[in-house]
């Protein structure tokens, strides 16, 4: 599925709906449903929340936590000519077993940097059975109840000069132990001509 344009995250807050969810958490607490066992009531509007809203960005900005270590943003071959270098990959997974603190994930998308602008490449959300591409190359995704499953990569079958630029990846989803919406992102990682991987 491809759009003829591509999509810019922009920012921007809604206090409105950041006072619901925090009036509704209490309601939770004072009538004793947040016990042992998971409020399917928060969750859902949770995972409602985690859906509509844009992470880290967009109106639940306030109410996003963010972690730099769980998910990895890796790109092969380690050195590309333009016109050259073929079946180059950027993958975005939990590569080296951390510790997600996400109970559940949303969406994961892909971004790049356009001057100082986060545009959006690539996107699987968990209502949606596949990913959703704003870029020539293709793309997989999968989004698991098994965090080292869920995984989003992007190819090109040769490189172009889009494919060089700086990317960051982004897991969105409800936070195991707060019910929170969670943003857990990758470090940003550049891809330059003729040049290895570089972590920002």
């Amino acid at each position: 599925m491809g759009r003829a344009n591509k999509l810019e995250i922009q920012g921007g807050t809604n206090r409105s709906w950041q006072h619901d969810v925090l009036i509704f958490r209490n309601n939770i607490k004072k009538e004793n449903m947040a016990g042992p066992h998971l409020s399917c009531a928060f969750l859902s509007l949770a995972l409602v929340l985690a859906v509509i809203g844009d992470p880290g960005q967009g109106f639940l900005s306030d109410a996003t936590d963010v972690s730099l270590t769980p998910f990895d943003l890796k790109y092969t071959p380690a050195h590309v000519v333009k016109g050259l270098t073929r079946n180059v990959s950027l993958l975005c997974a939990d590569q080296n077993d951390n510790q997600s603190q996400l109970l559940e994930i949303t969406r994961i998308r892909l971004l790049k940097k356009t001057s100082s602008v986060w545009t959006l490449l690539a996107e699987l959300r968990d209502n949606e059975d596949e990913p959703e591409t704003m870029f020539g190359g293709s793309v997989s995704a999968k989004i698991s109840q098994n965090i080292r499953e869920t995984f989003l990569q992007i190819n090109w079958p040769v490189v172009t000069e889009e494919t060089f630029g700086t990317y960051r990846c982004k897991v969105v989803g409800v936070e195991r132990k707060t019910l929170g919406i969670l943003t857990e992102m990758t470090s940003e990682v550049a891809i330059l001509m003729g040049e290895e991987l570089l972590m920002i």
